[in-house]
């Protein structure tokens, strides 16, 4: 019996280290679910608050378009040159007029947007 008493400490050594290393990797792969939905609520949320912040902020970016495509077409721009300006001056005013309506019915359609992006990340 002697003579087999290293096998055995070996195996249980082994064994031991098994089941060991078999709980930390699982421990290692919990942490990392709960960090990614850490990092989805974090995206989603972020999401919302840019879109409040477009919202707030579009006075101040359409002024800003406004004065860029006056700007352009004082140095002889074409139409073709500023369509894009245009187009985002239009999508402003737009914000801009309807701000009122925007933040009463648009932050519900956001969080729901939100949801529906963090979904998208699982």
């Amino acid at each position: 019996m002697i003579e087999y008493l290293p096998l055995i400490y070996l195996g249980v050594g082994l064994t031991g280290t098994y089941f060991f290393i078999r709980l930390l990797l699982n421990h290692m792969t919990q942490i990392k679910k709960v960090k990614r939905s850490h990092d989805i609520q974090k995206d989603k949320k972020s999401f919302e608050n840019e879109l409040e912040n477009l919202v707030d902020n579009a006075p101040d970016m359409y002024a800003k378009v406004l004065a860029e495509l006056e700007y352009l077409r004082a140095n002889g721009a074409d139409e073709k040159q500023c369509k894009s300006l245009e187009q985002k001056a239009q999508m402003l005013k737009f914000a801009v007029d309807n701000k009122e309506i925007i933040n009463v019915a648009g932050k519900p359609i956001f969080r729901y947007i939100g949801k529906l992006v963090g979904g998208f990340g699982r």
